[in-house]
């Protein structure tokens, strides 16, 4: 049995095994609209108005200011703990189809970093967060203000990416 299926149905807490398990709070109907999007896949047709669909966060507005992608690569696989060892069954997660759903969940990470420490939430995950940005990247400031920045960076061009989905008042 898949273990997401377990986490949901049962009622088992996988947290310590994934920071995925952090996300996975709910049941396949409700998580799937929300898992197209972070898939990076195209919205269903029904019920959709004419144009572009939602527009998920993107690692590309760090990347493009000089982050080097093969470090956040290795960052992600340090935060969502994946790794040789990873499970077959999970493999896509590490290398293959599902690995820009890893970006997606990453950059979501990073933008909502500074409001989740402010607010508490996720602080273990967060706190994770920093202490492997810290090993991996090795920057020069506290890895907290390096993430705030990175975060709002993210977040300009994700609210930039959803404009077309904002009808004007």
């Amino acid at each position: 049995m898949p273990a997401e299926h377990a986490t949901v149905t049962t009622g088992h807490d996988n947290t310590r095994k994934s920071a995925f398990f952090e996300y996975f709070d709910g049941t396949r109907p409700l998580a799937f609209l929300g898992g197209l999007v972070l898939a990076g896949w195209q919205p269903p047709s029904w019920g959709q108005l004419v144009g572009k669909g939602p527009t998920p966060a993107s690692l590309a507005a760090i990347v493009n200011i000089g982050v080097e992608m093969q470090l956040l690569e290795k960052a992600i696989n340090l935060v969502f703990r994946l790794n040789d060892n990873t499970k077959p069954e999970s493999i896509r997660l590490l290398t293959g189809s599902l690995r820009p759903a890893l970006h997606i969940a990453f950059a979501t990470l990073i933008m909502h970093h500074a409001d989740r420490m402010r607010e508490g939430e996720m602080v273990s995950v967060h706190l994770s967060l920093e202490q492997h940005i810290l090993g991996v990247f090795k920057p020069s400031e506290p890895a907290r203000q390096v993430l705030i920045r990175w975060g709002s960076i993210i977040r300009a061009q994700f609210e930039q990416d959803r404009l077309h989905s904002n009808p004007e008042p």
